[in-house]
């Protein structure tokens, strides 16, 4: 009887080590993602979402201007906007970002459609269609060159460089 009653008590210890050893990992996995997640939110967003009444705005104002054209349900936009962000806080920039799925109008997104690099872009039924990410670069409210696709971190900063608006590091 004793016996059982000592194997009981070690299955019990045994449980209760196996509980603490959990415990310290999954506390050890919230420090190592919080640091993370610091670590990460220290290089702020720099790509600003905007309407396209404020680019309208913006593409005046500014020398260069740098405009992201994608859409919410695009995978490849998700893939891409990292690279972006990361680029832009390397080399101090702004970048905006039109969300083509919100509610524009057909003259707006038309307008959209006549950048260089879609402008010859249309579906089997013959409506003209933005394929997402777009890469533009105004000067003066001017394109000055436009890429459509996820052209990674390097195709961002070869593109940046070629146009003069930043000088490779």
């Amino acid at each position: 009887m004793s016996k059982k009653v000592n194997n009981k008590k070690k299955n019990e210890g045994l449980l209760a080590n196996l509980i603490f050893v959990f415990a310290i990992v999954l506390l050890i996995g919230a420090l190592v993602l919080m640091i993370v997640k610091s670590v990460h939110s220290s290089k702020q967003n720099r790509i600003k979402e905007i309407s396209y009444q404020e680019y309208s705005d913006i593409k005046k104002n500014n020398d260069y201007t740098i405009l992201l054209l994608t859409a919410s349900y695009c995978s490849h936009c998700k893939d891409y906007k990292p690279y972006v962000n990361y680029a832009a806080n390397e080399y101090n920039l702004e970048i905006y970002d039109i969300d083509i799925s919100d509610n524009l109008t057909e003259e707006e997104f038309n307008d959209l459609h006549n950048f260089n690099v879609i402008k010859d872009s249309y579906n089997e039924e013959g409506y003209a269609v933005i394929p997402t990410p777009v890469t533009v670069i105004l000067k003066n409210g001017v394109e000055i060159d436009s890429k459509a696709g996820d052209i990674g971190y390097d195709g961002f900063i070869n593109m940046l460089v070629k146009n003069n608006v930043i000088k490779k590091k």
